[in-house]
């Protein structure tokens, strides 16, 4: 949708919201754009890695901003460990995070709202 001065105020804000989440679904894509990485649950003996910005994950929590740029930031971390929770749970909490949507019910909003109370976020 081009905005143009024509266009109601509503539609030109809901294009700038649209331009800002489209660009967060593609930093979230990225790998090469990201400063952390996450090797998540034990999925069929697997772990899946993650990638992410520590600047976004520092705006959504306290915990993460803590962990990052706190006192007792460690910024030699190169991989962060979360064995305990499965990567469906933490892919939904990035979704989340960076585009303020989540995919799934019940098992598994029990899992995210566990990994939300964990981190803070």
């Amino acid at each position: 949708m081009s905005q143009n001065s024509t266009s109601p105020a509503y539609l030109q804000r809901r294009g700038a919201i649209d331009g800002v989440i489209g660009r967060m679904k593609r930093a979230l894509s990225l790998a090469e754009l990201s400063d952390v990485q996450f090797a998540v649950g034990r999925d069929h003996g697997q772990e899946k890695i993650f990638h992410a910005h520590k600047m976004f994950l520092s705006l959504s929590s306290d915990v993460f901003h803590a962990m990052f740029y706190g006192n007792l930031a460690d910024g030699n971390l190169d991989v962060i460990q979360i064995p305990e929770i499965p990567s469906a749970a933490f892919a939904n909490m990035l979704s989340y995070m960076y585009i303020r949507k989540c995919r799934g019910r019940s098992e598994l909003a029990e899992r995210i709202s566990h990994l939300v109370l964990r981190r803070q976020v």
